[in-house]
């Protein structure tokens, strides 16, 4: 019998890209998945149908009742954290859900900062000690800068050969790719048990962003220079992206993190290899298969 999984912010890049991987041959034969979402008939839903095992379910995070009945009986329920000023409410509303759906495992997203005196620290504190104390299986998944954030910079990198941010040169960090985020929650929810109550730091090897100019510059064949801009500058620019202040300071916060040589952000560990068995995509291995999307 197929287990069944429900991931709860399924639309967002690591829902989507967990979603994905469950889909793959790998794990569809074993596992039916719930995309849990706010409207199943909404056209950025329907990209979620990745395989025959690939179900859209209404699981709204501001709906405790949506989500219960989505939720019931599963064997696995992945809480992706939306990026929404309530998202510490939201993510504890889910967790509960849960419970009261007799779920038999849960696995939350959480990031590296987490207790500490930051806005997204201060958000994943209330997460994490409901999540401790919920009275369910669970998983902790600590996440840190994305390395798809150098999307960011791709028209920079196209046409100056350019990436900009307000970090040191060599202000060291341990990014993670997105898609290595999503098999390493595949692997979790297929097999949750080994999992139980464990905190993991899904990170790669430490770089800068000096290093991952020179990553980018020679799978492009060209020279890439990164050039550091004052903070205010990078805030004015994630601010034009769309993305809310609160958003963008917490951003900001992480890239003092990096200057400051965090050893929280700073965390290069095996955590990704103990879950997958696999090596994280360092940026060169990032970039290649998509070398075209910077050229």
């Amino acid at each position: 019998m197929s287990a069944k999984i429900v991931v709860v912010g399924s639309s967002g890049y690591i829902g989507s890209a967990t979603i994905k991987t469950l889909a793959s041959d790998t794990f569809k034969s074993k596992i039916n998945v719930s995309a849990g979402v706010r409207d199943p008939e909404a056209e950025k839903a329907q990209e979620l149908k990745a395989g025959d095992n690939i179900t859209l379910v209404k699981a709204d995070m501001g709906n405790m009742e949506t989500m219960t009945a989505a939720f019931k009986d599963a064997d696995a329920v992945f809480v992706v954290s939306p990026g929404h000023i309530d998202r510490e409410q939201l993510t504890i509303n889910a967790v509960k859900a849960a419970k009261t759906a007799n779920a038999k495992f849960v696995a939350v997203v959480s990031v590296l900062t987490s207790g500490t005196d930051s806005i997204f620290g201060r958000q994943f504190a209330g997460v994490e000690k409901y999540v401790k104390e919920a009275g369910i299986p669970f998983t902790l998944l600590r996440l840190p800068f994305f390395m798809d954030n150098f999307f960011g910079n791709q028209q920079n990198i196209k046409e100056q050969g350019k990436i900009y941010a307000p970090a040191k040169p060599d202000a060291p960090f341990t990014p993670i790719a997105v898609q290595d985020v999503g098999l390493a929650a595949a692997t979790i929810l297929a097999n949750p048990e080994p999992h139980h109550g464990k905190t993991y730091n899904l990170t790669t090897g430490t770089i800068t962003h000096a290093s991952a100019a020179a990553s980018f510059g020679k799978v492009l064949g060209k020279t890439v220079e990164y050039v550091q801009v004052p903070y205010s500058a990078a805030k004015d620019t994630f601010l034009g992206f769309g993305m809310p202040e609160w958003q963008v300071d917490g951003v900001m916060e992480l890239f003092r993190y990096f200057d400051a040589s965090s050893a929280l952000t700073n965390d290069p560990n095996s955590d990704f290899k103990t879950i997958t068995g696999q090596e994280p995509l360092d940026v060169e291995a990032w970039v290649t298969p998509m070398k075209g999307a910077f050229q």
